[in-house]
């Protein structure tokens, strides 16, 4: 927008100013015109007469109009131009950035305008109160989800311990193991979200390990559950490699993503975690060679309660990628997915190479 504007003031100057000049070079061609008529041209007369011949008509001054003439019409463009930024273009300028952060699910902005025109200022104060109703409501509904989260985690967490007493005493019934796996699922949901939604912040503690190590843990966790569906879990990263980053953020952020996968994709595919180092970053990458992300769900993967688990009956919360997303940012780091149908799913995570602690 302000490009925009500087080109049209270069343009109406650069147009006014070589009208103005055209005018003058006009004006000074009809003058030398009129002067020479008007001068007599018998020279012969005038030495008769011992009369010297008048001057030479004299040029009417170019340079110091044409400065002024650009001056004044820079001046006044200028001006214009300038009532119009402060009045209209930066005022919509800030409404489509801000409102891109309330879309985004930012409420702590808000709406400020120097503009003089009222119909401006009174939609300024309308969105501000509609940003602070929006907050509002947010904050109601997080209370809400939390308390009544609360409320169900204690009859599940008993639910648990009477199909943990009835295994006992029916053991591999069929029932109870569905039960059991039901449970598990709701416990885990609930305290899914209860961290989504704590006041808590992640403590960050950055040191060095080794990546690879890091990586075999979680696969020895994981193991049961990707052997029930003959899914081969394949760590890539160099012994070696070490990183730089909060250990407990890394080792959620890959259990995460392979346990994902693990549940996502179908009876006899694989998962494999690489990783290698650029001139800045540390890079992560969990790929699997399952059914991928449908293109138009891609960009919406890392939301909060999205899922691409719509072909499963399983229940599900759609927190973990939210959670992901924030764990990798909060150590200073990006993710991002790549996918194709029917092909592969990859997860991209890099983390700044920071000084060795």
């Amino acid at each position: 927008m302000k490009r925009i504007t500087v080109k049209i003031l270069i343009l109406f100057v650069f147009t006014i100013s070589v009208l103005f000049f055209s005018l003058i070079l006009f004006q000074k061609n009809t003058m030398q015109r009129e002067q020479y008529m008007q001068m007599p041209h018998n020279y012969d007369f005038f030495m008769q007469q011992q009369i010297p011949p008048p001057p030479k008509p004299k040029e009417p001054p170019l340079f110091i109009p044409f400065i002024l003439i650009v001056l004044l019409s820079s001046s006044f463009v200028y001006v214009i131009l300038k009532y119009l930024d402060k009045n209209f273009i930066a005022p919509l300028i800030t409404i489509q950035d801000k409102l891109i952060k309330v879309k985004n699910g930012d409420y702590n902005v808000e709406f400020n305008t120097k503009s003089e025109n009222n119909t401006l200022v009174n939609t300024f104060n309308t969105l501000n109160i509609m940003v602070s109703g929006l907050a509002e409501k947010k904050k109601l509904q997080e209370n809400f989800i939390q308390s009544l989260v609360h409320d169900l985690r204690a009859p599940i967490h008993a639910q648990e311990r009477a199909i943990n007493i009835l295994k006992d005493e029916f053991k591999n019934h069929e029932l109870l193991e569905g039960l059991s796996e039901n449970n598990e699922t709701y416990i885990k949901m609930i305290n899914l979200i209860l961290e989504v939604y704590s006041d808590k912040a992640v403590k960050i503690e950055k040191m060095n390990f080794n990546l690879y190590d890091l990586a075999e843990t979680v696969i020895h966790v994981l193991k049961p559950s990707a052997d029930s569906k003959k899914i081969k879990i394949i760590n890539s990263i160099d012994r070696k490699m070490t990183i730089c980053a909060d250990y407990i953020s890394v080792n959620r952020i890959i259990t995460n993503l392979v346990a994902n996968a693990v549940e996502n994709i179908d009876v006899n595919c694989s998962i494999e975690i690489k990783a290698y180092k650029n001139s800045k970053n540390s890079v992560l990458i969990i790929e699997d060679n399952g059914k991928g992300i449908k293109k138009e769900n891609i960009q919406h993967i890392f939301e909060k309660y999205s899922s691409n688990n719509s072909r499963t009956n399983k229940i599900i919360s759609g927190l973990g990628l939210y959670i992901v997303k924030n764990l990798v940012e909060q150590n200073g780091g990006n993710i991002k997915v790549e996918s194709e149908e029917n092909q592969y799913t990859r997860f991209i995570i890099e983390i700044p190479k920071n000084t060795e602690v």
